[in-house]
């Protein structure tokens, strides 16, 4: 994959410079909605892949002086003359200029497309590290490869940057035209203009006659894309030219489609991409569609056109098609979003484009449902003859043909729907026949099938009148608030979400939520909120400090025609830009792999650029890694309700409640914590990253079960840096995770714990386990245990051993012994039952070690002397340390060990021969000792109570008592303690009560019986409450 991204999320200047800095070398390819150019990156220089230039070499040596237009205009035609004879070449021959200042033309024209692409407003790119094209070394030796300095261009870049903003705010439409201003003094100006740019010597009033796009002023004037549009806004803020009005347009627009064509298709480019005729979209369609010329020249293949516009006038014109019967390709594309269809009056197709085929099957079902046995029967003959669905469930006698076909027509339909969802995308409209690749779904239009596709489109048009957008905000009328009672879909209709907003609440497909949606709408149970009621929600908005939020308020009122006038205002009051207030595309991200990019520098890179957004990396080869960190104004933060706690974790409640820390120490341990986290992320190397720019979740606001933490991101990064650094050289020593590493003897194991410590991790070192296995079963971060080893090994205390070898001894090792020491607790009575007879024999065989027993994810241990059970680690005071007995530490520690029968998928194995240094010591291993017999009768019966806690207990579920007499007696009765039964409010999962009350088994053991006897129930947890609780670690 390599670096994803779009500009608006981390521009093409941050970008280079990113790998500049790197040392990275490779591909570029930057895509926009109508071009594609590709860069290399190499040795610190940047190279333009060959391509076509948006302005002729000629024109560049006329501006220059260096030629005059005869002789252009002599050697152009000689050119034509000779085949393949290059413009340069030939004016050479003339003696008209010299090979030096050909090049030096050359060089102007690669540069200004270089700066182009920089300028792009939205585009996409790619990063390919490492990847060239073949034989680069040698190309870049021919003197037509420019090479330019990468801190050039990105200086350059940066000053042409405050001009684009300036343009871009005055032209905010490529398809735009212009019209020069009546009066001598606006004449005398243009030509001026003209004249000082030193483009083509063109008259004003035939450039500016409102003929004329603004994407082809570039090549018509013989200049660069930025040279024509600076010169374009400049004449347009001098009030020289003006854009054509709109009364104009539709004069011109009704002539030309008489006599005309090419230019109707022009002013119809522009009337879609300017504002002023959003209202007026289908009546401009009917005019279009209605020209017999446009007709042929559709029906001819010579009728394409494209331009940016919402989602709702996308999908008009879509239906527009629908109805003329228009054989065309449209596509209507935003980032992450495509919809491809091959229109014709005959079938319709949906291009794949990667996408996965549409769920014919989900709607089948839905319109007939079939028994499962012949849903079954038919998955099966699938798998095994390898034939379609359709050749089964139709040739089969399942279905008929019929209802086939149906099914596939409302699953193509539900795609043609997704139009509608789509924010900002660009649609394209060919009626040239192409033959376009990749994988398509064909429907062909029979006679009954046409005549239902148009039936929806009359549907959908009429729905269309009634939701003005999907940004629009709706609420339950006083009769809707009566018809909404058990009715999920409407009581999500509260006014403070959005109709998208709720569309994706859903389960069920957009086109059919839509559908209830008007109904409702037809109905009077659903209505738009008024004037009073946006700007109250803006106000909130801007309460809380949601900016984002406050402008999609906006928006959703400037579409709904909610007084446009006063929320312009408040956007522009807002410093929301041009391409907030038409929201332009999807929300901008940067995807990468963590093996090619270091996340320091990348972080390091969005502090530096002030960035705000959700960075999000996930290790896709380990289910369930993932983390987020989240960025404002370039500072870091982390959420400690993102955090997967686990037994062993340090947090909130847990700190205090074991006595580590006070209140006033819990931020600090808290923030340590969590860094070291962090600095976890930096190391998985098969990650991957993405980074939303600009989107922060609800939850960054909220306070209720998330902290916000606030790290001083300078010395963060520093120390990322620093640890990235010695993890790179444990890396040269330890090369991968799946290395077997072994001390000499176990007497060196025990000497090397007694000098550095980290038992936990070095008792583990055995010849059996390799390093992620260390890392997973002990516990703990991944930077430490690498660098320990590592350390180690540099050291000679520890060397790689070959798996199979000592597997094979073990094995004839177990062979040879009546007990087994290892193997998997089977899940069940029956498993259970084994597993206590299992340690009961080691105890009965005097065996001496630490039985460790894991899940991958937790691990408990416990230790055998002689066979006699231990502690490998003192209580805490959470579960009764002071004064305690055998006979308690007994009973505590077979209920805290038995929970592993709780666990799926769980291992054990004997350490034999290892102990941790405390239970080598006679004095501290006698207070560790447990009473043989009491510690088996527990560890029985706690373990059949642990069984049933896997099988009842949602742990990652909120736990609320049930409504009824009664019912909180009992359970405060059974619970025996007030603090434990008020942990159970709707807001604590088991885990969390557990966590809170201390003392795990006997809060489990509770609500096993709470859940048996009816008394509670899995509930979702509550909203969080808005506002900010911040930890700021920053001093």
């Amino acid at each position: 994959m390599g670096l994803q991204g779009d500009v608006k999320a981390f521009s093409l200047d941050d970008l280079l410079d990113l790998l500049s800095a790197s040392g990275h070398h490779g591909s570029l390819t930057v895509v926009n909605q109508d071009a594609s150019k590709t860069l290399y990156l190499h040795q610190g220089g940047l190279y333009l892949e060959r391509s076509t230039f948006s302005f002729r070499l000629g024109d560049v040596l006329v501006r220059r002086g260096e030629i005059t237009v005869a002789q252009l205009e002599e050697a152009l035609k000689l050119q034509r003359e000779v085949q393949n004879a290059r413009l340069g070449a030939v004016l050479v021959r003339l003696g008209y200029t010299t090979q030096d200042k050909i090049m030096g033309a050359r060089r102007y024209q690669v540069e200004e497309e270089v700066y182009e692409i920089f300028g792009w407003p939205a585009a996409y790119y790619e990063f390919t590290p490492n990847e060239l094209p073949e034989g680069f070394a040698e190309r870049i030796q021919d003197p037509e490869e420019f090479r330019f300095e990468v801190r050039s261009v990105l200086m350059e870049s940066a000053r042409r940057k405050d001009e684009w903003r300036r343009i871009r705010a005055l032209l905010p439409s490529a398809k735009r035209l212009y019209t020069l201003i009546p009066g001598e003094s606006q004449r005398e100006q243009a030509v001026k203009a003209l004249a000082a740019c030193h483009g083509q010597q063109l008259d004003p009033e035939d450039l500016f006659a409102g003929r004329v796009p603004l994407n082809e002023f570039s090549r018509r004037l013989g200049l660069s894309t930025f040279e024509a549009q600076a010169l374009v806004a400049g004449l347009l803020h001098d009030g020289v030219i003006a854009a054509l009005k709109p009364a104009e347009l539709q004069r011109q627009f009704q002539r030309a489609l008489r006599e005309d064509a090419p230019h109707a298709l022009r002013l119809y480019e522009c009337a879609l991409e300017s504002p002023e005729f959003e209202g007026k979209g289908k009546f401009l369609d009917r005019v279009f569609w209605g020209s017999p010329a446009l007709k042929d020249a559709a029906a001819q293949g010579k009728l394409n056109f494209a331009a940016t516009v919402k989602g709702k006038r996308a999908f008009e014109l879509l239906l527009g098609l629908f109805r003329q019967g228009i054989t065309c390709e449209f596509s209507a594309h935003e980032e992450g979003q495509r919809v491809d269809l091959g229109l014709s009056k005959m079938s319709l197709t949906l291009r794949l484009e990667d996408r996965p085929a549409p769920d014919v099957e989900r709607h089948l079902l839905a319109a007939k449902p079939l028994p499962a046995s012949d849903v079954e029967r038919a998955k099966e003959l699938l798998q095994k003859t390898g034939r379609s669905l359709q050749q089964i469930l139709v040739g089969g006698g399942y279905v008929s043909m019929d209802d086939w076909l149906r099914a596939q027509k409302d699953a193509l339909m539900e795609r043609v729907f997704e139009t509608f969802l789509l924010k900002l995308p660009y649609v394209e409209v060919r009626t040239a026949s192409l033959e376009p690749e990749g994988d398509a779904v064909e429907l062909p239009l029979l006679p009954w099938l046409h005549a239902e596709v148009m039936r929806e489109v009359r549907q959908w048009e009429t729905m269309l009148t009634r939701i003005p957008s999907v940004r629009t905000f709706l609420r339950l009328s006083p009769s809707g608030r009566g018809a909404a009672a058990g009715d999920e879909v409407l009581s999500e209709f509260d006014g403070k979400r959005s109709l998208l907003e709720v569309i994706q609440l859903q389960e069920q497909p957009a086109q059919t939520f839509f559908e209830k949606v008007h109904a409702a709408i037809e109905a009077g149970h659903l209505v738009q909120l008024e004037q009073e009621e946006y700007r109250a929600l803006l106000n909130t908005a801007l309460d809380a400090k949601k900016r984002g939020r406050a402008i999609e308020v906006c928006m959703a009122a400037i579409e709904c025609a909610v007084d446009s006038y006063y929320f312009h205002e408040r956007l522009n009051q807002l410093e929301a830009q041009e391409a907030e207030i038409s929201d332009q595309a999807a929300r901008p991200t940067l995807r990468g792999e963590l093996a090619s990019f270091s996340l320091a520098e990348v972080l390091q890179s969005f502090n530096l650029s002030k960035r705000s957004g959700t960075l999000r990396v996930e290790d896709p080869e380990v289910e369930g890694r993932n983390r987020a960190i989240y960025l404002e104004g370039g500072e870091v933060y982390l959420l400690t309700g993102d955090k997967d706690l686990g037994e062993g974790d340090l947090l909130e409640e847990e700190l205090v409640a074991a006595g580590a820390v006070t209140e006033d120490q819990l931020a600090k341990e808290a923030a340590g914590q969590l860094k070291d986290e962090i600095y976890e992320i930096f190391l998985w190397e098969g990650a991957v990253f993405e980074f939303a720019a600009d989107y922060l979740p609800p939850e960054f606001y909220a306070s209720s079960r998330h902290r916000k933490l606030r790290l001083n991101t300078g010395e963060f990064l520093i120390q990322a840096i620093r640890r990235a650094g010695e993890f790179e050289e444990a890396r040269r020593v330890l090369p991968s995770d799946d290395l077997v590493l072994s001390f000499e003897s176990n007497t060196a194991k025990m000497r090397t714990i007694s000098e550095i410590g980290q038992e936990e991790l070095l008792l583990l070192v055995d010849g059996r386990h390799t390093i992620a296995d260390l890392v997973r079963i002990a516990g703990v971060r991944r930077y430490r245990a690498l660098t320990v080893l590592a350390s180690l090994a540099r050291d000679g205390a520890v060397r790689t051993v070959d798996p199979d070898a000592r597997l094979h001894a073990d094995e004839h090792a177990i062979l040879s012994e009546d007990v087994p020491t290892s193997g998997v607790i089977e899940e069940g009575f029956v498993g259970q039952l084994q597993f206590v007879a299992t340690v009961q024999d080691m105890a009965s065989a005097k065996l001496t070690g630490v039985l460790r027993v894991t899940d991958g994810r937790r691990s408990k241990e416990l230790a055998l002397v002689d066979g006699v059970p231990h502690r490998t680690g003192p209580m805490t005071a959470s579960n009764g340390a002071n004064g305690a007995d055998i006979q308690l530490i007994s009973r505590v520690t077979a209920q805290e060990v038995s929970e592993c029968f709780s666990w799926s998928g769980t291992r054990f194995e004997l350490l034999a021969g290892t102990l941790p240094p405390r239970l080598r010591d006679d004095e501290q291993r006698e207070a560790l000792r447990l009473d043989l017999d009491l510690f088996f009768d527990v560890f029985a019966e706690a373990g059949e109570r642990w069984s049933v806690v896997g099988e009842l207990v949602p742990r990652d579920q909120c736990v609320a008592y049930v409504e009824g007499d009664g019912v909180r007696e009992r359970a405060e009765k059974q619970a025996g303690d007030s603090r434990l039964f008020g942990l159970v409010d709707g807001t604590h999962t088991p885990e969390d009560i557990a966590r809170l009350y201390g003392d795990r088994y006997r809060a489990m053991a509770w609500l096993v019986g709470l859940f048996e006897e009816g008394l509670v129930v899995a509930a979702e947890p509550p909203q969080a409450d808005e506002g900010e609780e911040e930890w700021d670690f920053s001093l």
